[in-house]
């Protein structure tokens, strides 16, 4: 790893084994943004506030829990509603064929909100359409769903592109610009699916660097726990190059990297993610595989999302919200979360601002 030191102090350090990319004018760029990205988040608003309605009703479809993720939001979800003193149902849906109609129990089951977790609009367009027509709020966190006439009212996320920026960048400055890349694609989620292509785009564009691909894989999240971590053992042992794994988002990792020590290929490959889940931050702990997650605030999403929800049931404007992220690494790990707990940023106070925007004590 890098030193976190400017370029004096790097040159002091000279006999004590600093990494020769830590001093690369070649790298120094994206060692720049490593080291911006490294500060905990602090709050951009908004400003206006949005006093709570009482009484309402609002109803999570979510994705399956087996997705920690998904589970995460759901626990947040419920946290914020009661805050409010709203009623608050979930429906998890295993099988993507069956959100359409989750989404309309949920309208018929009386919902003045709805709130979709791990949802994606595209599959749901039954229910949109009927949502729109009864005037029934549709909010999302961390999907980068459309929003629009057949999208949700609002969604709440991270700058993606700025996210795979981070980790491309992370990697160069580690791997002093020579990779072989092993890609993992889901397309499912438009998160992790425009990390990726941010993360492309900053590889790509290092002039420096010297960067080849393996065969990329493109998976579901049906196959994270089952045939996606021996689909990654395979693609090693046929390229045994790849010297770099990165994927969208972190769930992967509590599989994959098992697998890989089960393999004898726990010291051949690093991987680079972001969320921030707790059983990915462990293993980096441990100073296993993955030596870089970009922590990406589930939760500050889920606070956003329904706070666009309020705004629309007064009446009011929605406002633009983008959740800081922070880059994560075993070089500072005071700004690591507890163990067994995921990255929330709650250090930036987001909470105790949205309670105050509505009026809320």
């Amino acid at each position: 790893m890098r030193s976190l030191f400017g370029g004096a102090a790097i040159l002091a350090l000279a006999g004590m084994n600093a990494p020769a990319n830590a001093a690369d004018p070649d790298f120094s760029q994206y060692i720049e943004i490593t080291r911006n990205a490294q500060t905990t988040p602090s709050w951009p608003g908004p400003t206006e506030p949005a006093p709570a309605p009482k009484n309402k009703f609002i109803v999570e479809i979510s994705c399956t829990h087996a997705v920690e993720g998904c589970k995460k939001n759901s626990e947040a979800i419920e946290d914020v509603a009661k805050r409010l003193g709203w009623r608050y149902k979930i429906i998890v849906v295993s099988d993507a064929t069956g959100f359409d109609a989750a989404v309309m129990t949920g309208i018929n089951a009386g919902a003045d909100g709805i709130i979709l977790n791990g949802i994606d609009t595209k599959l749901i367009s039954g229910g949109i359409a009927s949502a729109k027509a009864k005037m029934i709020p549709i909010v999302s966190p961390q999907l980068l769903n459309e929003v629009g006439p057949y999208g949700v009212d609002a969604d709440v996320s991270s700058d993606a592109a700025e996210v795979g920026k981070i980790i491309a960048a992370e990697a160069i400055a580690n791997h002093n610009g020579k990779m072989h890349v092993l890609m993992l694609n889901i397309a499912e989620w438009q998160l992790p699916a425009r990390i990726m292509k941010g993360v492309k785009a900053t590889l790509d564009g290092c002039s420096k660097c010297q960067i080849t691909y393996a065969t990329p894989i493109d998976f579901t999240s049906s196959v994270i726990g089952t045939t996606l971590p021996q689909q990654v053992v395979a693609a090693i042992r046929r390229d045994p190059k790849i010297n770099v794994i990165i994927e969208g988002i972190d769930p992967m990792a509590n599989f994959i990297i098992p697998a890989l020590d089960a393999a004898g290929m726990r010291d051949k490959v690093k991987m680079y993610s972001s969320l921030a889940n707790p059983g990915p931050l462990q293993l980096m702990r441990e100073g296993n595989v993955l030596v870089a997650d970009v922590g990406v605030s589930l939760k500050w999403g889920v606070w956003g999302a329904i706070d666009q929800m309020i705004r629309i049931m007064n009446g009011q404007p929605t406002v633009h919200q983008v959740v800081p992220v922070q880059l994560l690494t075993m070089e500072v790990p005071d700004s690591l979360p507890a163990p067994g707990t995921a990255y929330t940023s709650d250090a930036s106070g987001f909470a105790e601002k949205y309670l105050t925007l509505w009026g809320i004590k």
